[in-house]
């Protein structure tokens, strides 16, 4: 079975051309492109790894049936050169970060195009640039549809991050450091960071796997999904909240930390035997459910959307 990642990302593989009408604007704050016409070209978005994305093959990228031309470059951001390394790309981007072996970031750039009326798949590919100055990393990409780039970025143990899309996936692969991460009209994947997690989503799916690190997620008109390894929180706290959206959870029935679920009045819950011996509050106001005995080192919660909680 793939990652949660790949699930999200084949729900979210076409999306309306009334989104993308909506949301025409640059590439993004940072880069030099001043129009595009079409960031929702790739018709669907795979990886063909179940582990973290570190290389261009494990990616395939469809234009509907139209061939696709790759071209790959790498590029290093030393450490001590910026406190932070920054990426905040609006457009056909996708980012997939995860811990690398060297002292400085890696990052490789896996571009795709397709062939439009005006220009060979070469061509488009021959007009997208990706560099990294002060810490910051900006694109440059053609005025045309039929493209998309993914980043795929290698970080330093315990090194800082600060990413974002927007039509793109997001994913974040044992990552270690601090992370604020972002994504609009997207799947953002959190699986098995370890360190200080700050990550929000609109307009898509969420998820979580984990076992330990300071994760604080939250999500509007998506779902959220976590799945808690192991069977108990072992370092730091998991905070994930949705707005008019599912949650689900995945929890071992022998799960030791203290675990808290909420919802509003509302809203249906489903419990599996995970739940048997859980305390409960049920009201016209809200429900809650509190799973082990301890204080709450987990703590996810719902409005307007059903809660599902079942035993792995």
């Amino acid at each position: 079975m793939k990652g949660s990642l790949v699930n999200a990302r084949r729900i979210f593989r076409v999306i309306s051309p009334v989104i993308a009408l909506l949301l025409l604007s640059p590439v993004g704050a940072h880069a030099k492109q001043s129009r595009n016409r079409n960031y929702l070209d790739p018709t669907s978005t795979y990886t063909k790894t179940q582990g973290p994305v570190t290389q261009c093959s494990d990616l395939e990228i469809k234009f509907g049936a139209l061939p696709v031309s790759h071209a790959e470059e790498t590029f290093t951001v030393p450490r001590n050169s910026t406190q932070v390394l920054r990426a905040h790309l609006q457009g056909a981007f996708g980012i997939a970060v995860s811990t690398g072996s060297g002292p400085d970031y890696s990052v490789l750039v896996c571009k795709y195009a397709a062939a439009t009326y005006n220009s060979s798949g070469g061509d488009l590919l021959n007009s997208i640039h990706v560099t990294a100055q002060n810490g910051e990393i900006t694109a440059t990409a053609p005025d045309e549809k039929n493209w998309m780039i993914y980043l795929v970025i290698q970080a330093p143990v315990g090194a800082p991050l600060d990413v974002s899309t927007t039509n793109g996936p997001l994913d974040l692969h044992e990552v270690s450091g601090k992370i604020t991460a972002s994504v609009q009209n997207g799947p953002l994947a959190i699986n098995r960071c370890t360190g200080e997690v700050d990550a929000s989503s609109t307009n898509g799916p969420l998820s979580v796997v984990g076992r330990m690190g300071r994760v604080h997620v939250r999500t509007e008109n998506g779902p959220l999904s976590v799945q808690l390894d192991g069977d108990r929180w072992e370092s730091g706290e998991l905070t994930g909240s949705t707005q008019s959206g599912p949650l689900n959870l995945s929890i071992s029935e022998s799960y030791h930390s203290g675990v808290s679920i909420e919802t509003d009045g509302y809203s249906p819950v489903h419990c599996s035997a995970a739940c048997n011996g859980a305390q409960r509050t049920w009201n016209d106001r809200m429900r809650q459910i509190q799973i082990g005995q301890q204080r709450p080192v987990v703590r996810l919660s719902t409005r307007n959307g059903p809660v599902n909680v079942d035993a792995k």
